[in-house]
């Protein structure tokens, strides 16, 4: 048993973490990226929050060490 794993038996309905240790500066771009993408973007359109993890990857630098770290457990979390 993990962290992960107790958040979610809490009723957490989703956790955001990162398989491996990774850069700050990379990492911070690729969640602003994740909020501006699940707050809505100019249209107004929204996305699931693991969809925006998936689609911000390309934000990071080192796309294929850091945009890769970020998995999504639990179920897809929407805002209305």
């Amino acid at each position: 048993d993990g962290i992960v794993t107790s958040y979610l038996i809490a009723g957490a309905p989703c956790v955001v973490g990162n398989l491996w240790d990774v850069t700050d500066r990379d990492i911070d771009r690729f969640f602003v990226e994740v909020l501006d993408r699940f707050l809505g973007d100019e249209r107004g359109e929204r996305s699931s929050l693991s969809e925006c993890v998936s689609k911000s990857r390309s934000a990071c630098k080192m796309r294929f060490i850091v945009g890769c770290a970020p998995v999504c457990y639990g179920v897809p979390v929407h805002i209305r």
